[in-house]
């Protein structure tokens, strides 16, 4: 079933379409990074300045710990 959603995303993807960001379909960072396309840099930005020691949020990858 995950390999199921994940072609209906890439679908939706393909014309346009976003992902909630709680799914049943695993993102990678990648996938994240485009999912917030030119928004990106802002997004990154604020993490680094709000949530310095990355303990917010972690389970969805968005900023992968280093």
């Amino acid at each position: 079933m995950l390999a199921r959603n994940r072609d209906l995303f890439e679908r939706a993807r393909a014309v346009g379409g976003t992902r909630y960001p709680m799914g049943s379909t695993p993102f990678s960072h990648e996938d994240w990074r485009r999912q917030y396309g030119s928004f990106w840099p802002k997004l990154r930005r604020a993490k680094e300045r709000y949530d310095p020691e990355g303990i917010l949020t972690p389970g969805p990858g968005i900023f992968p710990r280093d």
